[in-house]
């Protein structure tokens, strides 16, 4: 895929390929690209619009590299659906662009996503109270995420304001960005990090199972089955590795210090996700209770 990593500063600029590129470009694309476009049924598509949850940075660059221009965005039920979207002349990849037209994003003292423009409702239909603490004395809507905005005004959704970990020392740590890095590996399907109150940060890893299979039986590890691969030493040094790497650019305080894998996946029927696949942190803290108490022996 080594073409369609080339090509993503040319489809996110909506620059023209040129050179040799250009022909290596149309030959990857009439081989490759074009054939996976078609096996996934967006063969017609050149534009698409992402919503409703985080798109991550390997998903992105996929549909990127092989010409597929996908522009995530951000909004709420609240904001009609839109509030920011990527311009399909500048994508930047890991935000959900700037405001839409005629609208405001900013970010508050605390952090949190406000809204407002002609495209943010009125107020909650006979909720006079909830329509209040809904908006700032300015007329600005709160989101409920955290986020930041860079120089060119396109913004980078962080986390929920109701999902923060304040740290025993004080603290506070959006754990969406950080759980977000960590499931850039291809091994890990979901995660949960914990630290509410503790003096470090732990984390509940769902392994990719079929992924893990496949690359323990190419290592030679033999389990008779899921319990005994994910306690399996080297298992555990390869998910070590990969949570290290992946969280290299954060600070010394937002590391994980322990972890520990599951050895099922989270779904609705076991109550562990939301219909729109979101963890239920509450239900996974109640659920793993032992194992997060056995992360932290001195409390």
């Amino acid at each position: 895929m080594r073409v369609a990593r080339k090509n993503l500063p040319y489809i996110c600029n909506d620059r023209p390929r040129n050179g040799l590129f250009a022909l290596e470009y149309k030959l990857a694309d009439r081989l490759v690209f074009s054939k996976i476009r078609k096996h996934i049924g967006m063969d017609k598509v050149t534009v698409a619009i992402s919503g409703g949850g985080p798109l991550s940075v390997p998903d992105a660059e996929f549909f990127l590299g092989m010409g597929i221009k996908v522009l995530e965005g951000f909004g709420m039920t609240e904001t009609t659906a839109g509030a920011n979207i990527n311009r399909i002349d500048k994508i930047k990849i890991g935000t959900v662009g700037p405001p839409i037209k005629d609208s405001i994003t900013k970010i508050d003292a605390d952090g949190e996503v406000l809204v407002r423009g002609p495209q943010v409702m009125k107020g909650y239909y006979k909720n006079e109270d909830a329509t209040m603490a809904a908006f700032t004395e300015d007329g600005f809507l709160r989101t409920g995420d955290i986020g930041l905005i860079d120089s060119d005004g396109y913004l980078r959704i962080t986390g929920r304001k109701k999902e923060l970990i304040i740290t025993s020392s004080g603290k506070n740590i959006s754990p969406q960005n950080l759980e977000n890095s960590i499931k850039n590996s291809p091994f890990v399907d979901q995660v949960v990090i914990i630290g509410d109150n503790r003096n470090y940060l732990s984390a509940l890893v769902v392994p990719e199972l079929y992924t893990l299979e496949v690359w323990a039986r190419s290592v030679g590890i033999v389990f008779a089955d899921r319990k005994s691969l994910i306690e399996n030493e080297s298992v555990k040094d390869l998910f070590n590795e990969e949570i290290k790497k992946n969280m290299e650019k954060y600070s010394r305080i937002e590391q994980i210090k322990i972890f520990r894998l599951i050895d099922r996946e989270w779904s609705q029927d076991t109550e562990e996700l939301t219909p729109t696949l979101k963890v239920k942190r509450q239900i996974i803290n109640t659920k793993y209770k032992k194992e997060i108490e056995d992360m932290y022996p001195h409390g």
